[in-house]
C-alpha cells in the first residue's frame, strides 16, 4: 500500500470522527449506534463516487387517510438525471428531468413546469412534499451532506436509521449489486407523509 493511500485513509477516518460526531445530536434510543467507523469510512467514500445508475421501484406514498401505489425508474448520470413515475401521487404519470440548477416536470395532462429545485416543483405539481434531493443521496445509503442528523447503523457500516431535515429514514434491507450493498426498502417519514420504495433492480453501468 503506497504512502498517498495510507495518509487518505487516515484522513478519511478523522473526518469521519467529526462527521459522525456532527450528525449525532438529536436523542437515541438504548440500542442505537452509529455505523461502524471504518466500514463506514470505506463505504461513504465509494458510495459518494456512485453518479451512474438505472433504478426500478415499487413506490407507494401514504399522507394521513389517503395513499398512492405505482412505479419509479431512475436514470442518473453524472451531468443530470430522469425519473418517471407511473401511477402514485395521484397524476397518472410525472416525467422529472433534472441537470444543474435547472428541473423540469411534464405531467400526465401535458403541463410542463420547471424550477431549480425539484422537491418544490413536485409540491407545486402534486400537492406532496416528495424529498427527490434526499432521495438522491438516501437509495444510496448516504446522508444528505451539509444537514445535521442523527446516523444509526450496523457492524458492517451500513445505515439502518436516519433522521435528518424534518424526516426518519429507515434502511430496512440491502442487496448486493456487483461488489456494494445497497439499499433495497427505504420508508421516509416526515409528520403524516411516508414515501415508501422497494427497489427492484440497480444498473450501475448505465
Amino acid at each position: 500500500m503506497s504512502i498517498m493511500v495510507q495518509a487518505r485513509r487516515i484522513l478519511l477516518t478523522g473526518l469521519l470522527g467529526t462527521f459522525l460526531g456532527a450528525c449525532t445530536s438529536l436523542p437515541r434510543g438504548s440500542g442505537d449506534q452509529p455505523p461502524a467507523a471504518a466500514p463506514w469510512a470505506a463505504r461513504q467514500e465509494i458510495l459518494g463516487d456512485l453518479q451512474r445508475w438505472d433504478l426500478s421501484a415499487r413506490i407507494s406514498v401514504v399522507r394521513g387517510d389517503e395513499g398512492w401505489h405505482g412505479s419509479v425508474r431512475w436514470r442518473q448520470t453524472p451531468t443530470g438525471y430522469s425519473i418517471d413515475m407511473v401511477g402514485p401521487l395521484g397524476q397518472g404519470r410525472i416525467a422529472i428531468d433534472g441537470s444543474r440548477g435547472r428541473v423540469e416536470l411534464l405531467t400526465a395532462d401535458g403541463r410542463q413546469l420547471t424550477a431549480t429545485d425539484a422537491d418544490a416543483l413536485l409540491a407545486e405539481a402534486t400537492g406532496l412534499a416528495v424529498p427527490i434531493s434526499g432521495l438522491f443521496y438516501w437509495i444510496r445509503g448516504l446522508p444528505a451532506p451539509e444537514i445535521p442528523g442523527d446516523l444509526v447503523g450496523d457492524e458492517q457500516g451500513r445505515l439502518t436509521r436516519l433522521r435528518q431535515g424534518g424526516w426518519s429514514i429507515d434502511f430496512a434491507r440491502y442487496t448486493q449489486i456487483q461488489n456494494l450493498q445497497l439499499p433495497a426498502r427505504i420508508t421516509a417519514q416526515q409528520d403524516d407523509l411516508e414515501v415508501r420504495l422497494a427497489i427492484n433492480s440497480w444498473d450501475l453501468a448505465a
